[in-house]
């Protein structure tokens, strides 16, 4: 999905049934997707083992930084996401 489908697809989510947690981003250039592992989210960040809610404000701050980083590129993007939820509430 690329950044405008990224937003609204954010828009849908409920925080009782799943947030952003991870991103794979892609810059578009031509037909190739080139992974941008600088503009991603990835690991566990050392929120995995907190409540749902702290896990989801962290989320947060990330990808809001994430989109903040992205905004200031002039080239296109997609994105992969993977979600966190309530439903998992550690992974220890």
């Amino acid at each position: 999905m690329g950044v405008e489908a990224l937003l609204a697809f954010m828009t849908t989510l409920e925080p009782e049934t799943g947030w952003i947690d991870l991103v794979e981003t892609y810059e578009v250039v031509g037909d190739l997707e080139i992974p941008r592992l600088d503009l991603g989210i990835y690991g566990d960040h050392g929120a995995y083992g907190q409540p749902a809610a702290e896990r989801l404000r962290l989320a947060g701050e990330r990808v809001e930084a994430m989109l903040d980083a992205v905004s200031r590129e002039s080239k296109g993007f997609i994105f992969q996401v993977w979600l966190d939820s309530e439903e998992y509430p550690s992974r220890d």
